[in-house]
């Protein structure tokens, strides 16, 4: 479960350097031919652009969540409140920091809560 935690939070940068990609494909190469119509896809990109707005804020709720209700950093109060200010101001480019140190199975964080548990 904590590996596909570490991919979804993952998806959020992957799909903004998508997007940036192929916004400035259509910006450079003038967009499709004709004008008028609507661009190819626009369909599917919003329905993926939707999907990662409600993974983003699922995720953000996740971290939150976690920061709030680890113990070891209740004891740290600084460090607590570094990872919620960083949550929430820069969230998608905090996350993989937070889930390498606190979620990922084999850090040293993680096996201190498997053992806590």
């Amino acid at each position: 479960m904590s590996y596909l935690v570490g991919v979804l939070t993952l998806w959020p940068i992957f799909y903004l350097g998508l997007l940036l990609g192929v916004i400035l494909v259509l910006v450079a190469t003038g967009g499709p031919a004709g004008g008028s119509e609507p661009l190819p896809g626009i369909l599917a990109t919003f329905v993926l652009h939707l999907l990662t707005i409600l993974l983003v804020i699922g995720l953000l709720v996740l971290y939150l969540v976690d920061v709030l209700r680890d113990e070891r950093l209740k004891e740290q109060p600084k460090r607590r409140t570094q990872w919620v200010v960083l949550n929430v101001l820069v969230k998608p480019f905090a996350w993989p920091f937070y889930w390498w140190i606190f979620l990922r199975p084999g850090s040293e964080e993680f096996r201190a809560r498997v053992h806590a548990a």
